[in-house]
């Protein structure tokens, strides 16, 4: 994947192009701050209205606490965040503003006070466009990187070699990687038995992971020795320390 991503160039134009078609996912929409409390019928509710409209915030504070009233807070609520009707009547109080009782049917009365307003904010081109870019460029190399994989496997399934496959997708051929440093990338247990039981020759089929394919082919294989003294000095001097 990342071989096609490198090659990848998205001009500006349509970069601004694409914010411009997709603004409302870089619109954050207006928010309110709001405290309320809910009760279970309008008297309590319009009762609790009067005391927050002509009470200190100490003698509000110790009639909830004498009443076990909760007034809640909630911080950036958004208008689908409450049952509709309850949304429209909040959302058409202005800053400290206290509502009348609010009827939400099932749900009791609410007395709602609205402590701010957030208003709606768009993300400018400029802090979004390196997002934008990066997306534009990883759906364009996955789809090319897809379709070149499906393809070097048909062509894998035709019986092409190794070198004719690199030539007909146009990529290179990494030359001389160590069995050991494969195994090391590819988690696949029995594709590596599978390679390490064949002989110089052997081609394996197409092995795909989340973001790159590999075939290997085997073109060497050097038996298991035992090396002198001197070549692996340095080893066993590494491992005692």
């Amino acid at each position: 994947y990342q071989d096609f991503a490198n090659k990848i160039e998205i001009d500006n134009s349509i970069l601004e192009e694409n914010y411009k078609n997709n603004i409302a996912a870089y619109t954050i929409p207006e928010t309110r701050n709001i405290e309320f409390a809910r009760f279970d019928n309008i008297s309590d509710a319009n009762n609790y209205r009067e005391i927050l409209l002509k009470s200190s915030n100490v003698d509000i504070k110790i009639y909830n606490e004498d009443n076990n009233i909760s007034f809640n807070k909630i911080k950036n609520l958004k208008f689908n965040d409450f049952d509709k009707s309850l949304a429209e009547n909040i959302f058409i109080l202005k800053d400290n503003e206290i509502s009348e009782p609010i009827d939400a049917d099932d749900l009791g009365f609410y007395i709602v006070k609205l402590n701010s307003i957030n208003l709606e904010k768009v993300t400018s081109f400029e802090e979004v466009s390196n997002e934008i870019r990066e997306n534009l460029i990883k759906d364009e190399a996955y789809d090319v990187f897809d379709e070149t994989v499906s393809f070097a496997d048909e062509l894998l399934i035709s019986g092409y070699d190794l070198n004719e496959i690199s030539d007909e997708i146009n990529t290179k051929i990494i030359k001389n990687i160590d069995f050991s440093d494969i195994s090391k990338s590819i988690k696949d247990t029995e594709f590596l038995v599978t390679i390490n039981s064949e002989d110089i020759g052997y081609q394996s089929e197409l092995y795909l992971d989340d973001d790159s394919a590999t075939i290997l082919k085997i073109v060497d294989i050097t038996d298991a020795y035992i090396p002198k003294f001197d070549e692996a000095r340095d080893e066993v001097l590494s491992k005692l320390i």
